[in-house]
């Protein structure tokens, strides 16, 4: 798998390769044949990037209800880690690695905390 540029992504940032030039890449390889195994890995990890910015710009709050009836509310962020581009990479080819070894399963490497 070829490497995309390396970027940290940043809340609210577009991510570096627009999901609009990845999906023309695609449709262009579609044109010529079967698209190549690096425009598909430019979309999916365009995807990741947008579902991480849209995930660091929520927050997500929590309410536990007791048996007495009390509650109590928390307030978390997720965001992503700040290598999120590098790490997905590295999950990618590890994954990738470990189905044609027939390796057993990998333990992928943490992309969000909270």
């Amino acid at each position: 798998m070829q490497r995309a540029t390396k970027r940290p992504v940043r809340h609210g940032e577009a991510p570096y390769v627009s999901q609009r030039r990845c999906k023309n890449k695609l449709h262009d390889a579609e044109n010529q044949g079967t698209p190549t195994g690096e425009a598909w890995d430019n979309l999916i990890l365009e995807v990741e990037l947008s579902a991480a910015i849209e995930l660091s710009s929520r927050t997500l709050e929590i309410t536990a209800t007791f048996e007495d009836g009390s509650e109590l509310t928390r307030s978390y962020r997720i965001f992503s880690v700040p290598d999120f581009e590098e790490i997905w990479l590295r999950n990618e080819e590890a994954c990738i690695a470990s189905f044609e070894e027939g390796a057993p399963a990998y333990e992928p490497e943490q992309l969000y905390a909270l």
